[in-house]
């Protein structure tokens, strides 16, 4: 009984100690760039980066140069990345200025898809079933239903065109502005949640069931139990 009581305590203090240890660890490389965002599909990580478009590592694979990071830009004429999102069988890159590309094999080429995007400021995107939702800086919202071949605005009832980040949770989409949270339900107009950020420059937008988290500049951040009503 004393033996296992003894197992018991080494155990618990090894487990307390790797906790207490347990920090952050820069990767290895890609070095001199700005990442914006960043994306998963398996085990495979891809980052949008300010100025030097996107980079691929695979986490189980082996490490042989640039820390396992390999650039995965050819096609992109624009490489100031956004917003990068997996869909599908699709990979989407947003750029600032130069609109949505999409690679159909994990990344190696790309192509413009920007057929109704006429604002090519590329912020956010989001998926909801079939659907994808690209936010822009100025021109609202943008809604395709065939995986980027043709985009049409969807900004009826959007006063602030500023959008920031996207976010779905239940049959509601949420758009973060420069002013406040707008929301749409399945797909109707978008209405302004008049609450206490009404005004706030909304930067970033998580949902956990129906607990809703607003990630505010220069406010921290702000949650919802009620799907944003207060």
């Amino acid at each position: 009984m004393k033996e296992l009581r003894f197992t018991f305590l080494v155990m618990s203090m090894m487990f307390i100690s790797t906790l207490a240890n347990a920090q952050w660890q820069q990767l290895n490389g890609p070095y001199g760039g700005i990442v914006n965002c960043i994306c998963t599909d398996g085990s495979v990580v891809y980052i949008g980066t300010e100025s030097d478009g996107v980079y691929r590592r695979g986490l189980m694979e082996q490490i042989p140069i640039l820390g396992g990071w390999y650039s995965r830009s050819n096609g992109i004429t624009n490489l100031r990345i956004k917003a990068i999102i997996k869909k599908d069988s699709y990979l989407f890159v947003g750029t600032y200025g130069g609109g949505v590309f999409r690679s159909a094999d994990n990344g190696v080429n790309w192509i413009a898809v920007n057929n109704g995007l006429t604002n090519t400021y590329v912020t956010a995107f989001v998926v909801k079933g079939t659907q994808l939702f690209a936010a822009t800086d100025g021109g609202g919202i943008y809604l395709s239903n065939n995986d980027g071949q043709t985009w049409t605005e969807f900004n009826n009832g959007l006063t602030r065109k500023n959008v920031q980040s996207l976010m779905v949770a239940g049959d509601f989409v949420f758009a973060g502005t420069n002013r406040g949270i707008f929301r749409s339900y399945n797909n109707g107009d978008w209405v302004a949640l008049t609450n206490t950020i009404a005004n706030a420059d909304v930067r970033a937008l998580l949902a956990i069931n129906n607990l809703i988290f607003a990630g505010i500049f220069e406010g921290g951040v702000y949650k919802s139990a009620n799907y944003g009503h207060t």
